[in-house]
């Protein structure tokens, strides 16, 4: 009777572990086709979004006020300006470098905007997203990066069968990231051609 209840003990506290996950709608996988065809099969997908942490200057830095306003300090000082010496140059490189910290957050929805209406849908919710894009003919940007400048729409397909079909696409500095055979990879959005997310 103790080993039938010890097992059954078991069994329970496995179901309760598992749960959580199975109520989450966690996707377990996702097949990415990019704008120049190429196909890449991701396990254990993650959706996130690429921020910068500018760090606060510190009080009492020991760089010269010549140094911290770029200017050189003259008379063979150790001036940052015209006149740098190279190991100026490399400590204010490493200083800069020390105010911000590249990090990341996961993303768990996705903005999708049609006729000025902005809809947040759940990412277990989408079955596949597809984008289409078009050269943006009003664009300011200089001309060798013009041709990469588009407007993006996309129709999303959710998992209950409907269908949303967005107008004006932005999804900032989203990207997914995942296992392939060769390694890890991060797509950023802009490259995505077609999502079909697998639980």
């Amino acid at each position: 009777m103790r080993l039938i209840t010890a097992f059954a003990g078991l069994v329970l506290l496995g179901v309760l572990c598992v749960m959580p996950l199975a109520a989450t709608g966690q996707v377990t996988a996702a097949e990415v086709r990019t704008w120049d065809g190429t196909t890449l099969q991701l396990t254990d997908p993650r959706f996130e979004l690429l921020y910068t942490i500018p760090m606060p200057a510190q009080e009492g830095s020991a760089l010269p006020d010549s140094e911290k306003r770029g200017v050189s300090s003259g008379g063979g000082g150790r001036g940052v300006g015209l006149f740098a010496s190279l190991d100026s140059l490399k400590s204010l490189g490493e200083q800069k470098s020390a105010q911000a910290v590249d990090a990341s957050r996961p993303a768990t929805t996705l903005l999708l905007s049609r006729a000025g209406v902005t809809m947040r849908i759940p990412l277990e919710r989408i079955a596949s997203l597809t984008f289409a894009r078009q050269p943006w003919a009003g664009s300011t940007l200089p001309p060798y990066v013009r041709a990469s400048h588009f407007l993006y729409a996309a129709t999303a397909v959710l998992r209950d069968g409907s269908r949303i079909e967005a107008t004006d696409v932005n999804l900032g500095t989203l990207v997914i990231r995942g296992t392939t055979a060769a390694g890890t990879v991060d797509i950023p959005w802009e490259r995505i051609a077609s999502l079909r997310l697998g639980a």
